[in-house]
């Protein structure tokens, strides 16, 4: 039989079983709805209602299941032979199993054991991990099979074809589909990291476009499907750099079947945390102390600094900061080492100003009267031995009236506002950190100790920075003790997190694996500082970590991949390569400021039919100058600045770190100047990397004076090759004219 008459029976025959079953299930709906509005009150009170909206529940989550899979039920096919077996099973490799109305598997789950070998293995001798133990077989046949809205349209044979072939059919696509197709064109070495125990602590290194963000999702999804019945999804937390991109990758956890589970930036994850509200202010201004300002930030991301608030808290919890008791009458009642000792004596709590308030209000209430009698006392005694009429006996009844109110009327709202002064905020706590900052950093010299008190406590203008977040969330933790029950901790982008954001989120979370995704080329905050993944395993996972490493792009053509090799060059890192799929040339182009060439070629690639277009400035300012030009001239664009959370495709416009780990159709890099990105400066050349790596298919440079110096390699190599070309052509013309030139001359000598 024809290969493609036999895989369209198939489909038809599977897409009929799944326009049953949503027949079905929407009738079976139907009626639990209808039902729903019948129950009796004792139905309710029976607790029918509770089974009744969890099976309206389930029709409606598997009624969307297969709406989305209807179009595309499967994307490959193996047929596989266990050895003791004869014959072999036809196994279709889809996003979620299928079954027939006699419990015939239709469809296997990506997710499932016996699947990793369509990712994993050629056709041949193989095996899989199954909960009963290994299985070995035999695979004879491997396809891929692509079905676009009920229709197949193409047929791949793994053994004919070759992988780099397979991938084009899922790469050739448009930003916004390519992350949900992932599941299709899963790679080896992608696999690996997916499918690793959940008890593993994984770091993966990918050079920009080789799927982390892909592979962190698909990582979640296979967990939860394998752990569904031990681990909920409210247990695992995706960290991110920001809330456009967390939208931006939202859509794609649906595809994957997917329950809601937590995600956040490391902001909100604070901000949580403490339970305040932590406002972020921009970075310290430039100055001449530039350098050592990033030096300083460095170290606050260290784990040097995580011992100095170590000290710093040892006296703090102490109760070196409580300078004085709670009075009534001139008299203290409560002194300092009661409070101390009501403050931290409890188990659950290293330090909690709620739980003293509470003990002392009690012991106040109980011994009140005893406590009035005692201050009373000597004005009582005054009172009764003066004449009447005498200014002594007059203050001495007043006085009695006074502490009489003070005690059985305020006594409570001092008690409480004693407490209410002392129980500081955490910020105000780490405020007090840097006030005596110069005690406790002791790695310091004394000059640099006393400028960074300057630059982050007597200057007043920093507030709280991106590289304090660490710092607010130790002390909450060294304070309260609190801890997170994550059993599973994703973080995205991790090249800008400190040694000591790793460090704390171990310790508030301590039941929680890791899978770590970063890129050490795309570190583009210099307060990170991470000089490898392996301090990272080594220090805060007590090398109880598996590194991974993701080699090949996948998102940008060959073409662009090589226009950015050389910028990794000049940060003294290797070349990346690619998948070899190729697109037109990056197209560099000297342009003035006035934006004419950026908004034509935008309007070009609008016409082309492009989805997602990014424009990158290096900073907010050009950014913001583009966005206003785009807005007078009516052309609906997105400015990404902080306050943007939804992710609606078309045009952005944003700065390397607000594109950070999102993808576009097409790229402008609006001015890619020597004066914009200096070729010395390692900060501007992760953000220039950051920038050039972020289309899927076409890439323009814009720039004004003077190209970068890391990217007029790609300029003087395309003039070589021009000059080769014409050199070519000539050579041809000149072979041509010298041949014709004999020939003439033979046919002269003849005649």
């Amino acid at each position: 039989m024809d290969i493609f008459i036999e895989e369209k029976e198939y489909l038809d025959k599977v897409l009929d079983v799944i326009e049953k079953e949503i027949e079905t299930s929407n009738d079976n709906l139907m009626k639990s709805l209808k039902e729903g509005k019948t129950l009796s009150g004792d139905d309710k009170k029976r607790g029918a209602h509770f089974n009744l909206n969890q099976e309206i529940d389930r029709l409606s989550k598997r009624i969307d299941v297969l709406d989305r899979i209807i179009l595309s039920p499967y994307f490959g096919r193996m047929d596989f032979r266990p050895l003791r077996d004869s014959k072999y099973d036809k196994l279709y490799i889809g996003r979620t199993g299928l079954f027939d109305e006699k419990g015939n598997q239709l469809v296997v789950d990506w997710r499932a054991p016996i699947a990793s070998m369509f990712y994993n293995d050629s056709c041949g001798i193989v095996s899989y991990e199954a909960p009963e133990g290994a299985i070995i077989g035999d695979i004879n046949l491997k396809r891929q099979l692509v079905i676009e809205d009920k229709i197949l349209t193409k047929i791949l044979d793994t053994d004919i074809v070759t992988n780099d072939e397979i991938l084009q059919e899922y790469l050739n696509v448009h930003a916004d589909s390519r992350m949900k197709d992932i599941i299709a064109s899963i790679q080896q070495e992608q696999n690996e990291i997916i499918r690793a125990p959940i008890n593993e602590n994984i770091l993966v290194q990918g050079v920009a476009g080789s799927g982390k963000t892909s592979v962190a999702l698909h990582r979640i999804a296979y967990l939860l499907y394998n752990v569904k019945d031990n681990i909920s999804g409210d247990k695992f937390l995706l960290l991110g750099p920001n809330k456009y991109f967390l939208n931006y990758i939202s859509s794609v956890l649906p595809e994957l079947e997917v329950e809601p589970i937590k995600q956040k930036s490391f902001l909100d994850l604070t901000t949580d945390y403490l339970e305040e509200k932590v406002v972020v202010k921009g970075s310290l201004p430039k100055s001449k102390n530039t350098k050592d300002i990033a030096e300083y930030n460095k170290y606050k991301n260290s784990l040097d600094y995580k011992r100095a608030i170590d000290c710093f808290l040892d006296d703090y919890l102490n109760g070196d900061f409580i300078k004085q008791g709670i009075s009534f009458g001139g008299y203290e009642i409560f002194d300092t080492d009661y409070i101390k000792q009501s403050i931290t004596s409890g188990v659950l709590s290293k330090l909690n100003c709620k739980r003293g308030r509470d003990i002392t209000l009690r012991e106040f209430n109980e011994k009140k009267n005893r406590i009035y009698n005692y201050i009373v006392g000597p004005y009582i005694k005054i009172y009764k031995t003066s004449e009447e009429g005498t200014p002594e006996r007059k203050q001495a009844f007043q006085k009695i009236n006074e502490i009489r109110d003070s005690i059985y009327k305020d006594g409570e709202k001092t008690i409480k506002n004693y407490y209410k002064q002392i129980d500081k905020k955490i910020t105000d706590v780490y405020k007090l950190f840097l006030q005596n900052s110069d005690k406790y950093l002791t790695n310091l010299s004394d000059p640099e100790k006393k400028e960074f008190k300057e630059l982050f406590y007597n200057s007043g203008k920093p507030g709280i920075l991106r590289e304090d977040l660490a710092a607010l969330i130790y002390i909450k933790y060294l304070i309260s003790g609190k801890k997170l029950d994550y059993r599973q901790i994703a973080i995205d982008e991790a090249q800008d997190y400190g040694m000591f954001s790793f460090y704390v989120l171990k310790k508030i979370c301590p039941s929680a694996n890791f899978s770590i995704y970063g890129d050490l080329a795309q570190a583009i905050y210099p307060y990170a500082d991470l000089k490898s993944w392996e301090n990272v395993g080594e220090d805060v996972f007590d090398n109880n970590y598996q590194l991974r490493k993701l080699n090949k792009g996948y998102r940008t053509t060959s073409e662009i991949t090589k226009n950015a090799n050389p910028v990794l060059e000049s940060l003294g890192l290797s070349k990346a390569s690619s998948v070899d799929r190729h697109g037109k040339e990056v197209e560099y182009i000297e342009s003035s400021n006035d934006n004419s060439v950026l908004l034509d070629k935008v309007l070009d690639w609008l016409d082309e039919g492009y989805r997602s277009i990014g424009i990158i400035c290096k900073d907010d300012k050009e950014a913001l100058g583009v966005y206003k030009d785009f807005v007078e001239l009516g052309i609906k664009a997105t400015y990404l600045d902080d306050k943007v959370t939804k992710y609606d495709g078309g045009i952005n416009i944003g700065t390397p770190t607000s594109v950070k780990g999102l993808e576009f159709d097409t790229v402008i890099i609006n001015d890619a100047s020597e004066k914009k990105y200096n070729s010395n400066s390692k900060e501007d050349m992760h953000l220039l990397y950051v920038a050039v790596t972020r289309a899927l298919h076409d890439l323009v440079i814009l720039y004004s004076d003077e190209l970068c110096d890391a990217l007029k390699v790609n300029t003087k190599e395309k003039e070589k090759r021009l000059v080769k070309s014409i050199w070519d052509v000539n050579k041809k013309m000149l072979t041509s004219f010298f041949i014709f030139i004999i020939i003439a001359m033979l046919l002269e000598m003849e005649g």
